[in-house]
């Protein structure tokens, strides 16, 4: 089934389409990203809107209650069994053994391998979301790290080149009303792009999906970003998985209604058609009732096949089954769905288990998520899969991370032929969270979190090499140690809800893995997340590091120091960061194989010792320091967060300003403002341009709480244009009394304002609005489709028609917007001099109405146009409205004096201006079933004869303002190059001078 409201034409000849004014119905967003500190995102195109129909029932029993992050659920109700619906056909098993009888072994200990780990930050928690959904992806130059918070760019160093709020990012596709979350990103190694999926709006009737694909290698150029919502009003999509799969690009996502888990939709989409310039994004689709599965990733592109892989609870004996929905690709293009292949492979296990995950210093427990498998890779005739197991042992559930390796030749049966157990038979250690990767050699790599009472969480890993006996894996390497206890969220103590493992694509053996683990709490208590690159790579000797010393003790006060690093070799990669704020990089230098890193620490205010640690490598650097033993009174300190605001506008424009602030301080603050301000130099104080945006805080703000302002600030009149600073400051009229107000103040997280001057508002004149189809000025009719002409209309390159979000043309396109009697039409194609809309069916019935046009805000003089019940004319091939008309023979052929018509057969026409509907028309509707009849009918001669009529409506599948008329060419008449036709809307007759072909 095909679940995409498809932009298709009703049958007509792809040669004719190019003829219409209404070229394409598929749109582009395209963004660039500026490397630096500053990062600069440019929307060039308008964005792309794909909305899905749902129209299958869902069974009742089917169902799930949602485990998103807004309400932080972690129960979910499990479906009544894949057998017990039969709801597919269940060949023989994997495993001929009960799944209880034979289980899962648990891992047999391997060699520990001989690996240089390497690794730094990626991004920290800034205590807006939880959980952070950890998700990365690595070209040969470049680190992309995706949460539900932040986007983030670094080298293969760690260096950070860019980083960008999520709403920044995926700002040419918003407004949003409500999370962004579920990112999931892929480096495509055969074409060098990145790829990217999130969903928007969870829980919302605006909810989407969003895929993001770069343009090229570099992650700074533009990006083409398409949105996809559910189609049908109170659904929304929920935990996607995606994978670059061989010829295409393979996600699996759940569909919601409310809290009800309604269906899994799968969609495939060619990767020749995702990277494509001009073609709008089409995709084939299929539905299930299993909860979303895991595209295996196969970087072979000639793979024919793409494997969706579920594990879905529960058989009716209690265990589990794995799932395998195989797609097939031809090498055409043609995609074609096989049935769904279930496996008995598991035992007794629960779908969900709570918090049940032990760590240090706390009796809070973690969230262990569910048992979906989290990720899958192909290799050869071979699919890894792995997944958190929440498995009975005795009368409790304990967390264990499994993999199963699944032999598969695309001409046979497929074959389990590994599924071992990461575990703790003593029950002590719990697993979970885990990702999956295969090098070329075949060694394998698991990244997961490993959780027990004696250590904070941290990232793990376990490795198997080829040659390693069955079962036999190397365990609980480490990635990244805790530090300290995790405790968030009041439903539900989140974590996850995924992780990434990938192998470089640089040398197709050495891995990456992005994972979670417990930062350092803030100086209040607030728990805190980090998330962390470690790199591994097999090597003749492990890449370690000498520190000068390993700690230091500071006064009260304060102090600057430096640690001097000598790495085992020249070329290692290694952390060297802090794990608290309070300790500041200031520089650092290299002299032949030694680098000295310095750090500042400032004054302690609190009563006691604190402590934290910069990691080098593998080795831990302790900074301790003294109490304050007269600390100050405990105050507020309200900082500055976030700051999002665009780096271009012209004067008169209205910019979008967005900031949070956190209360750091020791104490709660009472009612204060954020406010923005506007400078020519730094720093920007109170006492700079106020933009009138404030947001005031009467109810004041507790300990580590969030305040977020939002507003619109209009660029006035008056404003010179240059380079300008934008600052939030926190508590702009001093209401709070505080010592510290260092951080209340932030400039833009994008850089500078360039301001531009004032744009010229559009010029028309009634000379320059003619129809789409005659190419006549004068009266214009409802529904019918206009070229306007005149200056300053829209954009310099040419854009063409968007969908909005109920599936209709949109009547904003790239900032132009025509109006008349201030109803906004339906917008065709938009550019600087020329524009092409459908006249508003509100016109009907007035003598007159004023047009006007507008470009970003900005406003034309309305010119006054006659109005007319119907002005119809054929489209024609040279767009005159005279001349040889755009028609389809009956063979389907276009029509022309080398291709002519024979009398007797059918032809098929098209034009504009036929006037209104019988029915209620909607400005912008694309024509489905059952098709609308025009109030007045339409009549049609060819060579004078009056000719039989199959069908003249409302062109089937084409935007409400388009006819077609389906006619049979009369016997007698005289043949020619040049058959006059014309066609009637009633009374009123097409002008003179359209021809058609006839023999």
């Amino acid at each position: 089934m095909r679940s995409i409201k498809e932009k298709k034409f009703a049958g007509i000849h792809c040669s004719v389409i190019c003829l219409l004014p209404l070229i394409c119905f598929g749109q582009d967003t395209s963004v660039r990203i500026s490397a630096g500190v500053a990062s600069e995102w440019k929307t060039q195109i308008v964005s792309e809107a794909i909305e899905l129909d749902h129209l299958l029932g869902v069974p009742q029993d089917l169902t799930r209650i949602r485990n998103i992050r807004l309400w932080q659920s972690s129960k979910e109700t499990p479906n009544k069994g894949i057998d017990g619906k039969n709801l597919f056909r269940i060949p023989s098993p994997l495993d001929t053994q009960s799944a209880v009888a034979s289980g899962p072994r648990s891992a047999i200990s391997a060699l520990a391998p001989n690996l240089q780990i390497d690794g730094f930050a990626a991004l920290s928690d800034d205590n807006t979301t939880s959980p952070p959904d950890a998700a990365g992806a690595i070209s040969p130059d470049h680190v992309l790290t995706a949460l539900n918070s932040e986007f983030r760019i670094q080298d293969r160093k760690g260096k950070t080149l860019s980083t960008l709020s999520m709403a920044r990012f995926w700002a040419p596709l918003g407004p949003f009303k409500s999370f962004l979350t579920d990112p999931r990103v892929a480096w495509d190694p055969n074409v060098k792009r990145f790829v990217m999926i999130m969903l928007a709006d969870l829980g919302e009737s605006t909810s989407a999906m969003m895929i993001a694909r770069s343009k090229t290698s570099d992650p700074f150029g533009e990006w083409r970003m398409t949105r996809i919502t559910p189609g049908t009003t109170g659904r929304d999509f929920d935990y996607p998985i995606m994978a670059i799969a061989g010829k295409a690009l393979a996600i699996s996502v759940d569909v919601f209604s409310g809290a009800s888990y309604e269906k899994t939709l799968n969609l495939v989409i060619l990767l020749s058609n995702l990277y494509s310039a001009t073609e709008p994004l089409n995709f084939r689709s299929f539905d299930d009732f299993l909860g979303s599965s895991a595209p295996a990733a196969d970087s072979d592109q000639n793979r024919s096949r793409v494997l969706f892989v579920n594990n879905s609870y529960f058989l009716s004996n209690g265990a589990y089954a794995m799932v395998f929905k195989p797609v097939t690709v031809s090498p055409g293009g043609e995609i074609s769905v096989s049935p769904l292949v279930a496996a008995v492979a598991g035992d007794i296990a629960a779908f969900s288990g709570g918090e049940i995950l032990p760590q240090l210093g706390s009796d809070r427990k973690i969230d262990s998520g569910n048992g979906a498998i989290q990720n899958c890779v192909a290799r050869g005739t071979s699919v890894w899969c792995v997944n958190t197991m929440v498995v009975r042992f005795n009368q409790e559930f304990r967390t264990v991370v499994q993999y199963y390796r699944i032999n598969w030749p695309e001409s046979g049966d497929p074959t389990l032929t590994e599924r071992v157990r990461v575990d703790d038979s003593s029950g002590a250690n719990f697993y979970a969270f885990p990702s999956i990767a295969v090098n070329k050699n075949l060694e394998l790599l698991i990244g997961y979190n490993r959780f027990n009472k004696t250590e904070f969480v941290g990232g793990s890993y376990a490795f198997r090499r080829p040659s390693d006996q069955p079962g036999a894996l190397f365990v609980d390497g480490p990635l990244k140690v805790g530090e300290d206890s995790y405790v968030k969220g009041n439903f539900s103590n989140r974590w996850g809800d995924y992780s990434t493992t990938v192998v470089d694509p640089a040398d197709d053996t050495s891995f990456w893995t992005l994972q979670e683990y417990a930062a350092s709490r803030t100086e209040s208590g607030t728990s805190l997340w980090g998330t962390y690159w470690a790199k591994l790579a097999l090597r003749n000797g492990p890449c370690t590091m000498k520190l000068d010393r390993s700690s230091i003790d500071l006064p009260t006060a304060g102090a600057t120091f430096r640690v001097a690093v000598t790495p085992s070799f020249p070329d290692c990669i290694y952390l060297a960061a802090p794990n608290a704020a309070w300790i500041q990089s200031v520089s650092s230098s290299r002299l032949a194989a030694i680098t000295t890193y310095e750090y500042q620490v400032g004054l302690n205010r609190r009563p006691f010792t604190r402590s934290a640690t910069i990691t080098f490598g593998n080795e831990l650097f302790t900074v301790r320091q003294a109490a304050n033993p007269s600390p100050p009174a405990p105050e507020p300190i309200l900082t500055v967060v976030k700051f999002d605001a665009p780096t271009t506008a012209r004067v008169g424009d209205s910019i979008s300003l967005n900031a949070t602030v956190r209360n750091s301080g020791t104490k709660g603050a009472g009612k204060f403002r954020i406010g923005f301000y506007l400078s020519t130099g730094t720093p920007v104080t109170n006492r700079d341009i106020f933009t009138a945006v404030g947001c005031p805080q009467n109810q004041g703000l507790l300990t580590d709480e969030l305040a977020s302002c939002s507003g619109t600030y209009q660029l006035e009149a008056g404003l010179s244009p240059g380079t300008y600073y934008l600052a939030a400051i926190a508590d702009d009229r001093d209401e709070i009394l505080t010592t510290d107000r260092s951080a209340s103040t932030r400039l833009s997280d994008s850089g500078t304002l360039t301001v531009q001057a004032a744009a010229v508002a559009p010029a028309l004149s009634s000379a320059g609005v003619v129809s789409g189809a005659t190419a006549l000025a004068g009266p214009v009719s409802p529904g019918g489709i206009v070229v306007i002409y005149g200056a300053r209309l829209g954009p310099a390159a040419l854009t063409t028609l968007t969908l909005d979000a109920q599936g209709k043309v949109s009547n904003t396109l790239a900032g132009t917007r025509i109006l008349f009697d201030t109803v906004p039409s339906p917008l065709i194609y938009t550019s600087a001099g020329q524009v092409s809309a459908i006249v508003p069916y509100g016109v009907s019935g007035k003598s007159t109405t004023l047009m006007t046009a507008e470009l970003n805000g900005l406003k034309s003089a309305a010119i006054s146009l006659p109005v007319a019940a119907a002005i119809p004319g054929f489209f024609s091939v040279d767009f005159s409205g005279r001349n040889q008309i755009a028609a389809l023979n009956e063979d389907g052929s276009v029509n022309a004096t080398s291709n002519a018509a024979e009398r007797g057969k059918l032809i098929v026409l098209y034009g504009t201006g036929a006037g209104t509907f019988k029915s209620s028309p909607i400005d912008g509707a694309v024509i489905g079933l059952p098709l609308p009849e025009f109030l007045a009918p339409l009549t049609l001669q060819i060579g004078g004869v009056e000719a039989q009529l199959f069908y003249a409506g409302p062109a089937p599948g084409l935007v409400s303002g388009v006819f077609q008329i389906n006619a049979r060419i009369p016997d007698g008449i005289d043949p020619g190059d040049r058959v006059t036709i014309r066609v009637k809307s009633g009374s009123i007759e097409s002008p003179t001078g359209t021809t058609i072909a006839v023999k």
